[in-house]
C-alpha cells in the first residue's frame, strides 16, 4: 500500500510558513507508524518559503541519521509556483517578478499573446529564503540516507518488550547496539512512542493518574507510583542524548518500533557488540529477565495441545474406561485395533404405501387392508393408522 503523504518538511518552523498545521514530530510520528504497518509514504522536502532560515535546514540534516530505519523522501527540491495555490494568490507572501515559465513563449509563440492568462506555472523571486549551500547539504545528508535504506543491510531501531524490560536493537549508523530498560524506565519510553507526550503527562501516567490502565503486579513490585518528576525529565532527555528519541516544545517521541517479524530489514535481531564498546549507558540499563519454557514461539493452547498428545501416547492405558477415549473403549468393547468397526448388516427396508392408496385399495376389496383382532371393526395399515371399514 502507497500514501502520497504531504509532509514536505521535517521543520516545525518551515511548517508554519506553509500553514500547514502539522509539526516535526507529528511528520516523523506518521513516517514510523507507516512504516511499522506496512504503507508505502511517498513525500519530499520543500525549500524556498518565505521567512525560513538556514537554521531550518541544518537541523533537518542534522536529524536524517537518527530517521535511516523509516522511508526517506524522494528528495529535496524549491517550491513551484502554481496558479490557485496560495503563494500565487496571497500577496502577504511576498512573491515578487511573477512571469510565466519560458516553455510557454516557445510552445505558443503568437506575438501578443498573454501567456500569463494561460500559464499555470511561473517564475518567481522570493524573499528572506534560505542560502542554496543549506539547501545542498540537506539534500547530500537525504541521497545517503536513500543509499542506506536501498541497501542489503537497511538500517534498524526496533525493541522488543518484557514484563518489566523492553531491549532496544539499533544499527542505524553501520553499527550494531543493544539497550535494556528496566522497571519504570521502559514503561516511560514506551509512553513516549504513540504520540508525542510531556514529561509531566508521563510523570502523571507512571503515578497511575493519567486516565490509563491500572498497575499489574510487576508496576507495583517496581513502585511506579514513588517516581519523581525530576527522574522522569533526567531519562528523557538521556533518551534524546543517545538519539532513541526526540524532543520539541517539552514533548519527547520514542523513535523505536515494537520488533516484528513482518517488519522490513528485520529478519534478525541485531548482535549488539560492536557499537557497545565506548557508549554511556542509559540511566538504569539492566539485563532482561530470560522468558520462561511457556514464552515462545508453541505457547498457548497449541502448546498445551501438544503436551498432552505426548503424555496420552507415552503413558500406560488407564484403569477406568471414565479417562479413555472412545477409540479405546470400542477397542476393548469390540476386540478390533482402535479406528476399526465391525461392519453392520444391512437394515431391511419394507415398503411403505400412501394411506389414500390403501385406502382405496380396502374399499375395492370391501373390506380392510390389515385387520386386527384386537379391535373388532377396525384396521390398521402398515403405516398404524386407523380405518374405518364399510
Amino acid at each position: 500500500m502507497e500514501d502520497p503523504a504531504g509532509l514536505e518538511s521535517l521543520s516545525s518552523h518551515v511548517l508554519a510558513l506553509m500553514r500547514k498545521g502539522s509539526s516535526r514530530l507529528l511528520n516523523i510520528r506518521l513516517l514510523k507508524w507507516a512504516h511499522y504497518y506496512g504503507v508505502r509514504v511517498d513525500w519530499n522536502l520543500l525549500a524556498g518559503f518565505p521567512g525560513e532560515t538556514d537554521e531550518d535546514y541544518t537541523d533537518q540534516a542534522a536529524l536524517v541519521p537518527l530517521l535511516t530505519h523509516l522511508e526517506p523522501p524522494a528528495g529535496v527540491g524549491r517550491i513551484w509556483l502554481e496558479r490557485f495555490s496560495p503563494y500565487f494568490t496571497d500577496p502577504s507572501f511576498g512573491m515578487s517578478e511573477v512571469t510565466p515559465k519560458t516553455a510557454y513563449r516557445l510552445a505558443f509563440p503568437v506575438p501578443g499573446m498573454d501567456h500569463s492568462r494561460i500559464a499555470y506555472f511561473f517564475d518567481y523571486r522570493a524573499p528572506d529564503v534560505a542560502s542554496p549551500d543549506a539547501v545542498a547539504e540537506l539534500a547530500k545528508a537525504v541521497e545517503a540516507w536513500g543509499r542506506a535504506w536501498a541497501s542489503a543491510d537497511r538500517p534498524a531501531l526496533a525493541y522488543r518488550r518484557g514484563p518489566d524490560w523492553l531491549t532496544l536493537y539499533d544499527t542505524r549508523g553501520g553499527l550494531r547496539r543493544k539497550t535494556t530498560l528496566a522497571g519504570w524506565r521502559a514503561r516511560a519510553y514506551e509512553l513516549c512512542g504513540d504520540t508525542p507526550r510531556s514529561a509531566a503527562r508521563v510523570h502523571r501516567e507512571l503515578a497511575g493518574r493519567g486516565g490509563g490502565e491500572g498497575f499489574g503486579p510487576v508496576e507495583r513490585a517496581e513502585g511506579f507510583g514513588q517516581v519523581e518528576r525530576a527522574e522522569v525529565e533526567e531519562f528523557l532527555g538521556s533518551c534524546v542524548a543517545h538519539g532513541i528519541c526526540l524532543e520539541e516544545g517539552g514533548r519527547y517521541f520514542s523513535l523505536a518500533l515494537p520488533l516484528r517479524s513482518g517488519l522490513p530489514g528485520l529478519a534478525g535481531e541485531p548482535a549488539g557488540q560492536a557499537g557497545d564498546r565506548g557508549r554511556r549507558p542509559v540511566p538504569g540499563a539492566a539485563q532482561p529477565r530470560k522468558p520462561t519454557a511457556a514464552v515462545g514461539a508453541r505457547s498457548g493452547w497449541v502448546a498445551k495441545w501438544r503436551r498432552a498428545a505426548r503424555l496420552t501416547r507415552s503413558s500406560p492405558a488407564p484403569r477406568s474406561n471414565q479417562a479413555q477415549s472412545p477409540l479405546a473403549l470400542h477397542s476393548r468393547k469390540t476386540g478390533l485395533p482402535s479406528g476399526v468397526r465391525r461392519k453392520s448388516k444391512p437394515e431391511k427396508v419394507w415398503p411403505v404405501r400412501s394411506r389414500r392408496a390403501v385406502t382405496g385399495a380396502a374399499r375395492e376389496a370391501g373390506t380392510s387392508a390389515a385387520a386386527t383382532e384386537t379391535a373388532p371393526g377396525s384396521a390398521q395399515t402398515s403405516l398404524g393408522s386407523p380405518l374405518r371399514t364399510s
